[in-house]
């Protein structure tokens, strides 16, 4: 593992932890010590999730990312290498997964947008083979409506509670 600097590095609010510290409790890390991780995340969860929810005014998200990192550092602690402070790789990390996400939403807004269009598109354009599937669908709500009538009412009501009204069996029963 390499670290530059020699220096003691700020590492949370008002606390500040040696390299040398720092150097030791990622060694720990890296060998499978939970005492160690639960230290790092006591040290920096709640201001990486403070800087999350700064960047996404989404606590749910912030969270979740935040989670996700601690995870992925615990999954991987073996190929950890740190070549800055504590501080600066883990806000570091934080700050390129918020940016993944931003990317990853607006790649899925594009995408419904683009879907919404095609699907306006769609139902512009005259097609014979929508009147047929109109057809298959109406011959299809008559067979269901044949199969759900065939149980006994209790059974039917309990079926339509579950499937219409989305309750429990035990509370459509």
């Amino acid at each position: 593992m390499f670290v530059r600097s020699s220096t003691a590095v700020p590492i949370a609010k008002g606390a500040s932890m040696e390299l040398e510290q720092e150097r030791e409790l990622v060694s720990r890390i890296r060998s499978g010590d939970a005492a160690a991780f639960e230290r790092l995340y006591s040290e920096f969860a709640s201001g990486l999730l403070a800087f999350a929810y700064t960047q996404l005014r989404s606590r749910e998200v912030a969270e979740e990312l935040v989670q996700e990192l601690y995870l992925n550092l615990w999954k991987y602690r073996e190929k950890w290498v740190l070549t800055r402070s504590l501080k600066a790789y883990l806000f570091g990390a934080l700050r390129n997964r918020i940016s993944s996400y931003r990317r990853t939403m607006a790649a899925r807004h594009e995408l419904q947008q683009g879907t919404a269009d095609g699907d306006a598109v769609l139902a512009a354009l005259p097609s014979g083979a929508r009147s047929d599937d109109l057809v298959h669908e109406a011959e299809l709500r008559e067979a269901i409506e044949r199969a759900v009538s065939a149980p006994p009412r209790r059974c039917r009501e309990a079926f339509l509670l579950v499937r219409r009204q989305h309750l429990s069996y035990a509370r459509a029963g």
